[in-house]
C-alpha cells in the first residue's frame, strides 16, 4: 500500500488489525475473519535484526509474549491464519531497505499461506520493488469531496459521543455545518482536505478556534502545534505544576529533537538518548533552569507532539510534525546547504518542502537554486 504523508497508511493497518482481532470483516475481506493480526512497525528495527516469527507479538504485547505457546506464531503462519501488517518501509534508511525486501521474501517463501500488507511512501520504493514476491500494489488516493464530507461527519460524531453536555453536543453540530460550508466555498481549504491527517487537523482547529480557520498547510501545522503545546490545557482549565519552559522553549526543544532524528536517519530513539539531546539543547537556552529529564517528561506528557509508543522508545505523534519542526530548525539555523546536500534522500524530501515553507525569501531562493544546480 503506497501513500503520501498523512494519507492514512498506518491508520489503515491499525484498522485491519482491529477488524482482524474482532473477526468482523465483511464483503470481499470476510475470508480474513479467522486471522490473528501482527502489527510490525519497521521503525523499531533500525540497525537491528528484523523480527523472527516468534518475536512478532513483542511489538504489541511484550508483557504477554512469554505466555505464548511454543510454535504458536509459526502454526498460524503455516495455516494462513496470520495477518502480518508491516508498516513504514520509507522509515527505514535507503541502505537497509534491501534487507527488508529479503526478510519479506524469506517470510513469503517459508509461509506462503499467510497474508501480508506492507506500507510505504511512494518516493521510498522503486516501481516493482516487490515484483516476484507475489505482492499487488495499491495506492491510497486523495479523498474525494464525498469522502471529505463523510470524514468530517464521522469525526464530529466521534467527539459528540464523548461529550456529556447537551449544549456542547449542539455546538459540535454547528461546527460541522460551518466547516462543510467553509470548505465548499473556499478552493484553498478544499485543497487542504485531500489527506485524512490535514482534514482531521482542520476539524480540530475549526472547533478549537471557533470556526476561524487557517489558510494554508504551514499555518495549519503552526496552529496545531500552538493548540497542542499550550492552549489545550489552558482553555480546559488544567492546572499543572509550574514549568520553567515557555511555549517558545518547547518549540525549540522539539525542533532540535526533530532535526537530530532526521540527521541520524531515525524515526524514533531511545528515551535515554532523547533526554541527552534535550540536555544538549538546554545548554543553548540561556536562563532556563530545567533538568533534561524534567523537560522531557513535560514534553512527553503535556505537549501532545511526542509520545512513547513502547517503553523506552520515543517518537513524534505523526512523522509530519517531525518533518515540519525539522524544516523549521534547518531554516532557523541557516543550514540551507545541508538541505541541498541531502535532497536526494527520500527521508529528507518532506523536510526540504517544509523548509521552503518556513524560509525567508533569500533563503528560499538559495534553496531552490541549490536544488536546481544539483538536479
Amino acid at each position: 500500500v503506497v501513500g503520501q504523508a498523512g494519507s492514512g497508511k498506518t491508520t489503515l493497518l491499525q484498522w485491519l488489525a482491529v477488524r482482524s482481532a474482532r473477526g468482523d470483516f465483511s464483503g470481499s475481506l470476510s475470508g480474513w475473519n479467522e486471522t490473528v493480526p501482527f502489527f510490525i512497525p519497521l521503525r523499531r528495527y533500525l540497525n537491528h535484526s528484523l523480527p523472527a516469527p516468534e518475536e512478532f507479538p513483542l511489538t504489541v504485547g511484550r508483557h504477554l509474549a512469554h505466555e505464548m505457546p511454543p510454535g504458536w506464531v509459526h502454526s498460524l503462519l503455516r495455516a494462513g491464519q496470520a495477518l502480518v501488517l508491516v508498516d513504514g518501509v520509507d522509515e527505514v534508511p535507503e541502505g537497509q531497505r534491501e534487507r527488508v525486501r529479503a526478510w519479506l521474501s524469506d517470510l513469503g517463501d517459508s509461509f506462503n499461506a499467510a497474508r501480508y500488507v506492507v506500507t510505504s511512501r511512494p518516493a521510498a520504493i522503486e516501481e516493482g520493488w516487490l515484483d516476484g514476491l507475489g505482492f499487488a500494489t495499491t495506492e491510497l488516493q486523495p479523498m474525494s469531496a464525498s469522502d471529505v464530507a463523510e470524514f468530517i461527519h464521522q469525526w464530529h460524531e466521534a467527539v459528540i459521543t464523548e461529550l456529556p453536555d447537551a449544549d456542547e453536543r449542539r455546538e459540535m453540530a454547528g461546527y460541522e455545518r460551518s466547516l462543510v460550508e467553509a470548505i465548499d466555498a473556499d478552493r484553498h481549504l478544499r485543497a487542504l482536505t485531500v489527506s485524512p491527517l490535514l482534514c482531521a487537523l482542520l476539524c480540530a482547529l475549526n472547533r478549537e478556534r471557533r470556526t476561524q480557520l487557517p489558510n494554508d498547510r504551514m499555518e495549519i501545522y503552526a496552529a496545531a502545534l500552538e493548540m497542542l503545546l499550550e492552549r489545550r490545557d489552558r482553555e480546559r482549565g488544567v492546572t499543572l505544576e509550574q514549568t520553567p519552559l515557555t511555549r517558545t522553549d518547547k518549540v525549540l526543544l522539539l525542533q532540535d529533537i526533530a532535526f537530530w532524528l532526521v540527521r541520524n536517519g531515525w524515526s524514533d530513539a531511545s528515551t535515554d538518548r532523547v533526554v541527552s539531546q534535550i540536555g544538549r539543547s538546554l545548554l543553548q537556552l540561556h536562563g532556563i533552569r530545567a533538568e533534561p529529564s524534567a523537560a522531557f517528561r513535560s514534553l512527553l506528557e503535556r505537549s501532545g507532539v511526542l509520545r512513547e509508543p513502547t517503553t523506552g522508545r520515543v517518537d513524534f505523534v505523526h512523522r509530519t510534525f517531525q518533518e515540519y519542526l525539522a524544516g523549521k530548525a534547518a531554516v532557523e539555523n541557516d543550514e540551507i546547504g545541508q538541505l541541498v546536500a541531502n535532497a536526494h534522500d527520500d527521508q529528507w524530501r518532506e523536510v526540504v518542502v517544509m523548509a521552503a515553507g518556513h524560509a525567508q525569501p533569500d533563503q528560499c531562493a538559495e534553496l531552490l537554486q541549490g536544488l536546481l544546480k544539483r538536479g
